[in-house]
């Protein structure tokens, strides 16, 4: 009986430390992305002679992330990546979305290199201008370490 107590009053412990495993894993599939970005864009790595940002599959092909990544599944996550239509060459946008909206967090990111997060909600890419939607809350950095 007192097994049965203890497991159950350990439960919501259990559920956040899940939480917050697969958060940790969501920011860091977008800081190896912001990376990659980077990368991608000083190498011309698609070869067209334009030094722009990728998509995500795009990213994958060069080699820049794995083809777990690049798939845009991550464990209680959707991946999306995508460089500005209006200045592909300066602007991008990524997102983590939470597959379970109601269990956490999503995150943004963008070619500044600030993750932001919404609770519960779909974040939507600006495909257009890649400017962060409204209602995103910054993350610090040294909190986001801390995670």
């Amino acid at each position: 009986m007192l097994g049965t107590v203890v497991a159950v009053l350990s439960l919501p412990t259990l559920r956040e430390g899940n939480n917050r495993s697969i958060e940790r894993e969501a920011i860091k599939a977008l800081r190896t992305i912001e990376k990659a970005q980077r990368t991608f864009r000083k190498n011309d790595s698609e070869g067209d002679g334009i030094e722009d940002f990728g998509t995500l599959a795009e990213l994958g092909r060069a080699g820049l992330i794995g083809p777990d990544l690049a798939s845009g599944v991550l464990r209680g996550f959707r991946i999306e990546v995508l460089p500005a239509q209006a200045d592909a060459t300066t602007l991008w946008t990524g997102v983590a979305n939470r597959t379970e909206m109601h269990s956490g967090r999503s995150f943004v990111i963008n070619q500044r290199g600030v993750i932001h997060y919404a609770w519960g909600e779909t974040i939507s890419i600006d495909a257009h201008h890649g400017v962060l939607p409204p209602g995103v809350n910054r993350m610090e950095r040294r909190a986001e370490e801390r995670f």
